[in-house]
Order: structure tokens, then sequence, then C-alpha cells
């Protein structure tokens, strides 16, 4: 049996794409249980959820905090001003 904490520890690291065979190696727990709690529990946390659950989104993603870059107008001759 494993701790809540343990078990929210690997669905956290399942949950930011890493493998259930990486998310054993840290945590310590059998890889089986690992890919279980992933089969099992992934699906009831997202559900409701409007995420990519693919593992690479090849969609073009917002940056946050920083603005676009400024368009500058040309002159008549040709200089930015």
């Amino acid at each position: 049996m494993h701790t809540a904490e343990t078990k929210a520890r690997a669905l956290a690291l399942l949950l930011t794409g890493d493998s259930p065979r990486y998310v054993a190696q840290q945590t310590g727990i059998d890889a089986r249980t690992v890919r279980r709690w992933r089969d099992a529990e992934l699906p009831r946390l997202l559900r409701g959820l409007r995420v990519n659950t693919a593992p690479f989104s090849f969609a073009r993603k917002p940056v946050i905090g920083h603005a676009a870059p400024k368009k500058t107008r040309r002159r008549a001759d040709g200089d930015r001003g």
C-alpha cells in the first residue's frame, strides 16, 4: 500500500508527461502499479477538462507575458519612422 502523498507525486509526474517507467524509477513504485494508476486515475482526474492528452501537441501555443512585436509603418521613401 502506498501513501496518498506518494500516489499524488506519481500522478503529478504522469500529468507532466513523464513515462510510467520514469515515474517508477523516481518514486520506487512498481511500474505495473504506475500504469494501473495511469489507466484508472488519470481519466477520472481529467474528466471534464479541455486538455490535450496526446503526448505531442503541434498546435501553436500563445506565449504568456510577451507582447507581439510592434509593426512599424514604412514611409514613402522607404525609411522606417
